[in-house]
């Protein structure tokens, strides 16, 4: 299956809406004061809802091509794409190498 840009652009909107309330689940799953009873809910609440919106489903892609591998995590450009806008002058600060 092959993820589109809009795709990606939409999990990193769901995890970054989700991200304090779980921080606020890990901190009472985390929390041995209270009720081990409790704690059970709340990690299995934990890994249901946050499964789909959860950091690590988030990857990096190319701003203009939304290619998946090879992005330079810096510039968020695929090899090729920087490449051809190091050579033509657009990134600043880039320099093709000579020696």
């Amino acid at each position: 299956m092959k993820y589109t840009v809009p795709h990606d652009r939409r999990v990193r909107q769901r995890f970054l809406a989700r991200e304090l309330c779980y921080i606020q689940i890990r901190a009472i799953f985390c929390n041995q004061r209270l009720p081990l009873k409790f704690r059970l809910y709340v990690h299995r609440r934990l890994g249901h809802d946050f499964r789909s919106s959860s950091f690590t489903h988030m990857r990096n892609r190319c701003l203009l091509t939304g290619r998946g591998r090879g992005v330079y995590r810096d510039f968020g450009l695929a090899r090729f794409q920087f490449k051809s806008l190091a050579a033509q002058g657009y990134l600043t600060g880039v320099q093709m190498a000579s020696w």
